[in-house]
Parts: C-alpha cells; sequence; structure tokens
C-alpha cells in the first residue's frame, strides 16, 4: 500500500547518511525489491535482495 512504501522510503531516504550510505544492505524476503531499490538510492554501496519464492522473485526482476 501506498502509506506504508512512502513511510519506508521517507525513513530510509531520511537516514540515509547513518544507515544507507557506504553499507551493504540485506533484504531477506525482498518480494517486489521496492525497499532494496530505496537503500540504492539511499547509497548503499551493495544490496543483495534473497526471496525463496520463484514467483514473487520473477516480479522483482521487473521491478528492478
Amino acid at each position: 500500500d501506498q502509506v506504508r512504501t512512502e513511510s519506508y522510503r521517507t525513513f530510509i531516504l531520511s537516514n540515509a547518511d547513518a544507515y544507507f550510505s557506504g553499507k551493504r544492505v540485506l533484504d531477506v524476503g525482498c518480494g517486489s525489491a521496492i525497499l532494496s531499490l530505496f537503500a540504492a538510492e539511499a547509497g548503499a554501496d551493495h544490496v543483495y535482495g534473497v526471496e525463496a519464492s520463484t514467483d514473487i522473485f520473477a516480479a522483482a526482476l521487473e521491478t528492478i
């Protein structure tokens, strides 16, 4: 949902220097990979998205 996604985006981008910039991020159960994309946007050096469902993983590939 849009409210939740925007809340995550706001937190990640507002705290980029403290938690994301120059860091490695592991997104377990990445789903659509939207949080992975936000981490990359926040300046993470490397972002790893892990998803067990092959169907969801295929959707994540379309997102990125």
